[in-house]
């Protein structure tokens, strides 16, 4: 892995660009270009080797090491490597609690212009045909709608002073871009699941019921399980049920409790899959979200209402739209103006095949 001074000495293009583009815009993102059309990041413009090595190492060495060789008697441009860090520290810590890319079919990032204009094609349209061979295929009509990600703006700035600069607190430094990142990805999860929730852009109607049951979800129970009944009309709208979204009330309070015997006894699986998908049950790999897109309570403690589960093929549902994601603003100084700098992100979702979601909510 390289070390800060192999990095300095590797970039030092890339720094000068990213110098002059903070000096005259005050913020910091990767893909900013310059007025010379280059973006000013560490790694624009080096062969791909470099390029790999500068990014692990640029993700592997602690920020407190960026900033100790920042000072006077650090590595001479040193201080234009923490841009970068910062950046790759916000993206990283922001994946506990963001969970929009895990559950979009596609991930839109960095277009130019506004909003961006996308042709969803009616999966039926996208059927093959057989032919025989040598003969001319077929001729199809291909329907299309439009949807429009519209990218909603938000951020927040993290809660670092300049005394905890100027006391070499890095640590406390680190701590406060750690819990601004988790916000972030928090308010980028709720707009995701809103729209997923509510599912009218693409084709078909999204499927949608009440519980039947105050305050319950049941997992077992055969034609009377809410989360089966869901499965099965994902499936009967030819789309493969692989995904349900729920919260940690519905969650305890009615879901394991209904299917807690066939989960002990190992009549059904479940395994650890992936950090946004910790559960799987059967066919269904299970994200325990809190959003308040998925229930009516306030923030205030208390047990939630009218909670709402969502089961879905996530490789169907779904397309997130994103610009500027963790840009850093009011930032001129690599060092000092972390006290005083905003982070903000633009995003949007739309959803593409209605019918391949199922929302239950309880009464």
């Amino acid at each position: 892995m390289l070390s800060i001074q192999e990095i300095v000495t590797k970039t030092a293009y890339q720094r000068n660009q990213i110098r002059e583009t903070m000096d005259s815009w005050g913020q910091y993102h990767p893909d900013i270009e310059t007025p010379e059309h280059t973006k000013a990041n560490l790694t624009d413009g080096l062969k791909p080797a470099d390029a790999y090595a500068v990014k692990e190492a640029i993700h592997k060495i602690p920020l407190a090491e960026f900033l100790a060789k920042s000072g006077t008697t650090g590595i001479a441009g040193a201080a234009y490597l923490v841009p970068d860090k910062v950046h790759d520290e916000l993206i990283m810590y922001s994946m506990d609690t963001d969970i929009a890319p895990k559950i979009s079919a596609y991930t839109v990032n960095g277009w130019q212009g506004g909003d961006l204009k996308v042709d969803i094609v009616d999966d039926s349209s996208y059927e093959a045909h057989e032919f025989l061979s040598g003969g001319q295929m077929p001729t199809q009509t291909v329907n299309t709608k439009q949807a429009t990600l519209a990218p909603i703006s938000f951020g927040l700035a993290p809660r670092i002073t300049s005394d905890l600069i100027d006391d070499n607190q890095f640590g406390l430094m680190e701590f406060h871009l750690q819990r601004a990142a988790l916000g972030i990805g928090k308010k980028a999860t709720d707009l995701a699941l809103t729209v997923l929730k509510t599912a009218t852009d693409g084709w078909g109607t999204v499927n949608s019921s009440a519980t039947g049951d105050a305050d319950e979800t049941k997992f077992t129970g055969g034609a009377t399980s809410d989360v089966v009944r869901a499965m099965k009309a994902v499936g009967n709208d030819l789309f493969h049920p692989n995904t349900m979204i729920t919260t940690q009330e519905a969650w305890n309070h009615s879901i394991t409790t209904s299917g807690a015997a066939a989960v002990l006894n190992g009549l059904t699986t479940l395994t650890p899959h992936d950090p946004a998908f910790p559960i799987k049950i059967e066919t269904l790999d299970i994200c325990i979200n809190n959003s308040k897109s998925l229930h009516l309570s306030t923030d205030a403690a208390g047990t939630f209402t009218d909670c709402v589960t969502i089961i879905f093929d996530r490789n169907n549902a779904l397309l997130t739209g994103r610009k500027r994601w963790m840009q850093l603003n009011n930032y001129s100084d690599p060092v000092r103006d972390l006290a005083g700098a905003t982070i903000t992100c633009r995003q949007d979702s739309v959803t593409l095949y209605n019918d391949s979601i199922y929302v239950l909510t309880e009464t």
